[in-house]
């Protein structure tokens, strides 16, 4: 275990990196000192259908025997449980560049919870039992969840109707530091119709695909200039729910830190930032959207 974990955290960094290097050696200590009960785990987490809480004790155990910070844990049993989906992906014919790309998230992660947290590790692991589960794959810039659809109140749209439970594709945006352009929207729209374990999401010839996200709160119209992707990612989706959020939960997302209630408080460093922290100091609310598309490569000329 200890070997495919350095090949792992070899594969996305440098030898000679801060990252790198602060991995291997949170790593060295792990294994050496608790690795047996990193293993148990690990067994525990497939036993329970990839339960994250249920090994949540245990890696906190882990934590205070090592020394090793409770979010770095994190990190390294979700890298080493991530083994038996790289067999997985291996035997079901699938490429070692889509295992990469997706798992690539768990780099995303690592970096916010150092920008947040000041310590590499992972602080929001009950986000990924569904790559464990095959569920969720990163195709271009987006990542896509196969799963039900999740509102009480059926979607009509044409031909299409989807009633909860049917099968649709959930989009999620990862914080990759690469512009969500529409060129790379589309790229991504195009590969996820075209893989095959999303079949089941195509009704009439069109893939159904839902947003969650305060990326699709209505307001992004007004808060965002008109040029920036983030106010036009809204018109991917036929948005059909809406709300503001006072507390601003997912402050952390855009700025990398939390809010507090003081936007003086966030970083300003660019327009994105800027137009939100704008917004926020008028005395109005970000919030989020929910959002249904239906996409076909015929519809596109």
């Amino acid at each position: 275990m200890h070997t495919y974990y350095d090949n792992f955290i070899a594969h996305y960094y440098a030898k000679d990196s801060e990252v790198y290097i602060e991995l291997k050696k949170a790593g060295d200590v792990l294994f050496a000192t608790a690795e047996k009960a990193l293993l148990d785990s690990i067994d525990l987490f497939y036993a329970t259908n990839c339960n994250i809480g249920e090994t949540k004790a245990e890696r906190q155990r882990i934590a205070e025997q090592t020394g090793v910070h409770f979010y770095t844990v994190n990190y390294i049993f979700l890298v080493c449980a991530s083994q038996r989906v790289k067999a997985e992906y291996e035997a079901r014919g699938w490429s070692m560049a889509l295992f990469y790309d997706t798992f690539e998230d768990l780099d995303y992660k690592l970096k916010e919870c150092k920008d947040i947290h000041g310590v590499y590790g992972n602080f929001v692991e009950v986000w990924y039992p569904i790559f464990y589960r095959l569920q969720v794959f990163k195709l271009g810039r987006l990542e896509f969840e196969i799963c039900g659809y999740p509102k009480d109140e059926p979607y009509v749209c044409g031909n299409v109707t989807l009633r909860r439970g049917d099968p649709v594709i959930s989009v999620h945006i990862p914080a990759t530091g690469t512009p969500l352009s529409p060129a790379a929207r589309l790229d991504s729209y195009k590969k996820a119709y075209a893989f095959a374990p999303f079949a089941s999401a195509i009704y009439d010839g069109k893939m159904a695909m839902f947003c969650d996200s305060w990326l699709l709160f209505e307001g992004n119209r007004n808060i965002f200039p008109a040029d920036l992707n983030i106010a036009h990612f809204l018109d991917d989706f036929d948005i059909i729910a809406s709300v503001e959020e006072p507390t601003y939960r997912d402050a952390w997302r855009l700025f990398g830190v939390f809010y507090h209630g003081n936007p003086d408080e966030l970083p300003q460093d660019n327009r994105a930032r800027r137009a939100m922290a704008t917004w926020l100091k008028s005395g109005k609310y970000s919030g989020v959207g929910f959002g249904v598309k239906l996409f076909s490569p015929n519809d596109i000329t």
